[in-house]
């Protein structure tokens, strides 16, 4: 039985056992986000998540995809995380393409222009910047877990308001809905 095995029945691990395991970052979209449209990237992003999660590359313990930027809690299965990005990345730049191919389609007069964005984003992989992930309130709320302070925080309350109105967050699986990418449950990890 190997370490990955006997740790995942491990039913008395720590919380800091399974943490360790996972990676946590934050994507902030690059300028290809001003060029696609916002639901359209959520549906880009949400895709590439399930074709990395379908070919068993990484698996999303949690995620929030905002304007700007998608929040990740993954574990990588058999890759380095490195190459798990890389395809995730080759997702995203295959459906810009496909989007600016369908654009530059219907029209025409803008056609150079949705060329030069195309080669840009495409060619140089610029579409994400990579952070840490060091917001802990956040972090929790996407997995589901409660927290609970012993005063009022006004950025806490505001924070989980706006989780509860995200529709592209795993806060939902946590919740019993279902969200558009397949998660992982921290339960189920």
């Amino acid at each position: 039985m190997t370490h990955r095995k006997l740790h995942k029945n491990n039913k008395t691990a720590t919380g800091l056992d399974r943490w360790s395991r996972l990676h946590k970052f934050v994507l902030d979209i690059e300028s290809w986000g001003k060029e696609v449209p916002y639901t359209q990237r959520k549906v880009m992003i949400a895709e590439a998540l399930n074709t990395c999660t379908y070919h068993r590359y990484l698996k999303v313990i949690g995620y929030l995809i905002t304007v700007r930027k998608v929040f990740l809690i993954i574990e990588t299965q058999d890759y380095r995380l490195e190459d798990a990005l890389r395809l995730f990345y080759e997702c995203i730049a295959d459906s810009i393409h496909h989007y600016l191919r369908e654009e530059r389609e219907l029209d025409q007069e803008r056609c150079e222009e949705y060329q030069e964005i195309e080669e840009k984003h495409i060619a140089h992989h610029d579409l994400f910047k990579r952070y840490p992930f060091d917001n802990e309130y956040l972090l929790k709320l996407i997995i589901g877990q409660e927290i609970d302070l012993l005063y009022y925080s006004p950025y806490l309350a505001k924070l989980k308001d706006q989780i509860h109105d995200y529709n592209y967050c795993s806060a939902l699986d946590y919740r019993g809905a279902k969200s558009p990418v397949t998660i992982t449950k921290l339960s189920e990890f």
